[in-house]
C-alpha cells in the first residue's frame, strides 16, 4: 500500500470516526427535513442546505487536519510557516461556511412564517 493509502486508513478514517456522532445527528436532521418537506418546504429547504454545508465542511475539515499537512509538506516541500498560513486561510473559510449554515438554520427557525387566512363562517 502506498503512503497515501496508509495515511488514509491510519489518519483520515479514524479522525472521521470521531465525528461520527455529529454526522449521525446531521443525517437524522436531514431525514426529518426531507420527511416534513410537504408541510413546510421553505424551512425544509433551508435546513437541508444548512445540513449539507455542515456535513461537507466537517468532512473537509477532517481531511484538512489529517491528510493535507502530509500532502503539502511531502509533495510540495513547503515550509511549516507557509503551511500554517494555508491552514489559517482554510480555517477562516470553514468557519465562514459554518456561520453561513447557522444563518440558514436561524432563518428557518425564526423567519417569517406563512399565516393562513382565518376562516370566516357565514
Amino acid at each position: 500500500m502506498n503512503d497515501f493509502g496508509a495515511l488514509f486508513l491510519q489518519s483520515f478514517l479514524p479522525s472521521l470516526a470521531y465525528q461520527l456522532p455529529v454526522l449521525i445527528v446531521l443525517l437524522v436532521g436531514f431525514i426529518i427535513a426531507i420527511t416534513r418537506w410537504r408541510k413546510n418546504p421553505r424551512v425544509s429547504l433551508l435546513t437541508v442546505l444548512a445540513i449539507a454545508i455542515v456535513s461537507v465542511v466537517t468532512t473537509l475539515r477532517v481531511f484538512a487536519n489529517s491528510i493535507l499537512p502530509y500532502i503539502l509538506y511531502e509533495n510540495s516541500n513547503m515550509d511549516y510557516a507557509t503551511i500554517g498560513i494555508i491552514f489559517s486561510v482554510i480555517s477562516v473559510l470553514f468557519n465562514l461556511l459554518t456561520a453561513g449554515s447557522w444563518i440558514l438554520l436561524l432563518i428557518a427557525l425564526f423567519g417569517k412564517k406563512k399565516t393562513k387566512a382565518p376562516v370566516v363562517e357565514p
